[in-house]
């Protein structure tokens, strides 16, 4: 069983051999990492949107999240 080591250091030392199959399934880790970053981000923007229009900044949220990505 591997053992995840933080380091306190920017780089940490190699080599780093992969195969394959390896790169793969980090590719997929990845890009799941990556949906779900967005879709928090994507709550948020929205929970945020939602708070200005009870506010009354905003009479739609299509509005309040547009200003939300200036």
């Amino acid at each position: 069983m591997s053992k995840l080591y933080i380091s306190g250091e920017k780089t940490i030392e190699g080599p780093w051999i992969l195969n394959p199959k390896s790169f793969e399934e980090l590719s997929e880790v990845l890009d799941l990492i990556n949906k779900s970053i967005k879709n928090s981000a994507n709550t948020e923007f929205k929970e945020l949107a939602q708070k200005k229009i009870q506010k009354g900044l905003f009479k739609k949220i299509k509005e309040a999240l547009e200003y939300e990505e200036e």
